[in-house]
């Protein structure tokens, strides 16, 4: 495969699922991360922090990474979404992003593992986007052998590939009424997605200021 190529591959099975499915339904009637948990809990082999919340998860991640890059001077993988000009900038170690001939390589050694994830489904089930993009960056920084990874969820958490990594620390920002038709009528229904960041083996969860109902809501026992 070739970087243009590859980047088809990644939405390949969600376009084909697509055709068949109610855009109007939740997250939850149409997102399936249970098939990729097994992959990428198997490819979690570096301490890291999954990001999740309403606004500005991306600069988090990225204040994150330097921090822990140019303080702590780590080797620090990051992955975020969405792009801006190139699909490789959702992959980068020390600030640097995957070359378009890696991404390609990585994705074209991954593809075997990949189609049996795609194989044999029912009709309206896909692989999740999000989730290919993490196993493949999980690929990427461990064969750059980094000390830590810091992860963005993407709409959400529970449903969401993402959320796959073991991770040792999370953050939730800010949550508000956004992603309405695919996570929750309310506030309190959305924060009762993101907040399943929170699997029960964090060492620490960091919460921002959040509303009073939104904080009840992650007040409540870690989800799993």
């Amino acid at each position: 495969m070739n970087r243009k190529e590859a980047e088809d591959y990644v939405y390949q099975s969600y376009l084909a699922a697509a055709a068949f499915q109610n855009y109007n339904d939740k997250d939850k009637k149409k997102r399936h991360p249970e098939l990729t948990r097994t992959l990428i809990e198997e490819k979690s082999k570096t301490p890291s922090i999954v990001i999740t919340g309403s606004k500005g998860k991306g600069s988090v991640s990225n204040m994150i990474a330097a921090l822990l890059s140019k303080g702590a001077k780590l080797s620090v993988g990051l992955m975020t979404s969405p792009h801006i000009s190139n699909f490789c900038e959702r992959f980068r170690v020390n600030g640097n992003e995957i070359q378009d001939m890696r991404f390609a390589e990585i994705m074209t050694e991954l593809k075997p593992e990949l189609d049996v994830l795609s194989s044999n489904l029912l009709r309206g089930v896909g692989v999740s986007p999000i989730g290919i993009e993490t196993i493949a960056a999980l690929t990427f920084f461990t064969e750059e052998h980094t000390d830590f990874n810091v992860l963005e969820c993407g709409k959400g958490a529970q449903y969401d590939d993402v959320n796959n990594v073991l991770h040792d620390y999370a953050v939730i920002n800010p949550i508000f009424p956004e992603h309405l038709r695919e996570l929750g009528d309310t506030v309190e229904e959305i924060a009762e997605d993101k907040v399943h960041v929170m699997t029960g083996r964090e060492k620490c969860c960091y919460v921002a200021e959040q509303k009073d109902s939104v904080l009840a809501v992650i007040k409540k026992e870690p989800r799993k």
